[in-house]
């Protein structure tokens, strides 16, 4: 790689005198992705994320318990940019982007990301709309609404007595 290929900022931008790149690769990211990760993984990440919905995605292991952590939309999110990242997939539009968004994440979290564009009559980017669904998971499990569905058996009782 020439004095003039390499990369000067870390996201897409063309400096004057920077050779042409045939597929718009001009920063570090692009270039590393490029030249790191290999299209057959690309394929295989664009597969998973095709399937990839809240209920599937891969949990994390705790190191202080050893157990699976609970799930979030925060580390949904993380896995769903990662996997976009790296398949180089945008869905288009941000109208495009919201609903494929809005089909892998739980159903009462998506109605209030509706209610909350509609009552504010804004039309937030993709990052707004993920810090916005974390908000609402976190006001939902506060409210003891979003546990319920998760898991039933530790939030509810059953009315069983013995005499």
């Amino acid at each position: 790689m020439g004095a003039d290929e390499l990369p000067r900022t870390f996201f897409n931008h063309r400096y004057e005198g920077q050779r042409e790149d045939v597929n718009g690769d001009y920063g570090l990211f692009a270039k590393m992705r490029t030249t790191f990760i290999h299209p057959q993984f690309q394929q295989m990440k664009y597969n998973e994320l095709k399937t990839l919905r809240y209920e599937n995605y891969p949990l994390s292991i705790s190191t202080i318990s050893g157990r699976e952590e609970p799930r979030s939309i925060m580390t949904f999110n993380r896995w769903w940019k990662s996997a976009l990242w790296i398949s180089q997939t945008d869905f288009g539009n941000l109208l495009n982007q919201r609903e494929e968004y809005n089909k892998r994440i739980p159903g009462n979290i998506v109605e209030r990301l509706k209610e909350w564009m509609v009552y504010f009559n804004i039309d937030p980017t993709m990052e707004e709309y993920y810090k916005k669904a974390v908000n609402i998971q976190t006001q939902l499990t506060q409210q003891g609404i979003l546990l319920a569905q998760i898991m039933p058996l530790t939030t509810s009782r059953t009315g069983i007595r013995q005499r």
